[in-house]
């Protein structure tokens, strides 16, 4: 998802979207999860609540943040139960070719001497995306769940960190 700055997001998408699932919702659909994205948040560091209030800094962000709150609306209405799930910041089997970890592996994987990246100061919450598979299963499958859910580690680290944990951890040897 490298164009969050697209309009596409607003003006195909989130018609597209609102369509779709009106549609469902007005054809008898009780239970609705949709996935939302953590930029809902705008760039805010550290842990994150799903009480917070969004602040929305691209089109991607803004057309999911609009998505909800039809959703939320036409949900209440036709008493239908809605999860909203805002990933953080995924990372695993398939990422996109510029992604951090996939430019990460390729680095160890071409025996570069050294991986250039920045300072890396900026607190995200990283977290696997098998592990976010389980956490999202976990949410929807439970009766009890509606509402806006984080779907996260909890623990947020600099990216410098999360980089050097991540080396580790997979027993790899680069010098950052």
């Amino acid at each position: 998802l490298p164009n969050y700055s697209k309009n596409f997001h607003i003006i195909e998408n989130l018609s597209s979207d609102i369509k779709f699932l009106d549609n469902l919702i007005e054809n008898g659909l009780k239970n609705l999860s949709v996935t939302g994205t953590c930029f809902e948040y705008g760039m805010r560091e550290g842990k994150l609540s799903e009480d917070m209030k969004t602040h929305t800094i691209n089109e991607y962000s803004k057309a999911k943040n609009s998505l909800r709150r039809h959703l939320e609306n036409k949900c209440k209405m036709l008493k239908t139960k809605l999860i909203w799930l805002r990933p953080f910041y995924v990372y695993g089997i398939d990422l996109r070719k510029s992604s951090l970890i996939t430019q990460l592996e390729k680095a160890v994987k071409l025996k570069k001497p050294e991986f250039n990246m920045t300072e890396g100061n900026q607190i995200r919450d990283f977290i696997d995306v098998l592990e976010t598979a389980k956490l999202i299963s976990k949410i929807c499958l439970d009766d009890n769940s509606k509402g806006i859910y984080n779907v996260c580690s909890g623990n947020p680290i600099s990216v410098f960190d999360f980089v050097k944990m991540y080396l580790k951890n997979n027993n790899y040897e680069i010098k950052l």
